[in-house]
C-alpha cells in the first residue's frame, strides 16, 4: 500500500522532549504506509537527537 499523503511535522523547542518523541514514533515502518512525514527544523539538532535516541535505520532528506 503506498502512503496517502504528506503531513509537516514541526519541531518546536529544540530544547523540549519534542523532537525525540517525532523521532521515536516516526521509527515505526508501519507510518510510512499510511503517510511521508516531513520534519521542520534543524538538521543539525534532528541528527544530535538520533543519535541520542540511537535510531540507526531513520535517514533525513534535507531540503
Amino acid at each position: 500500500m503506498a502512503a496517502n499523503g504528506k503531513i509537516g511535522i514541526t519541531v518546536g523547542d529544540i530544547n523540549g522532549i519534542g523532537l525525540e518523541v517525532i523521532l521515536k514514533a516516526l521509527n515505526n515502518e508501519y507510518i510510512y504506509k499510511e503517510i511521508i512525514p516531513i520534519i521542520y527544523g534543524n538538521i543539525k539538532v534532528a541528527s544530535y537527537h538520533k543519535n541520542i535516541v540511537q535510531l540507526e535505520n531513520l535517514s533525513f532528506c534535507p531540503k
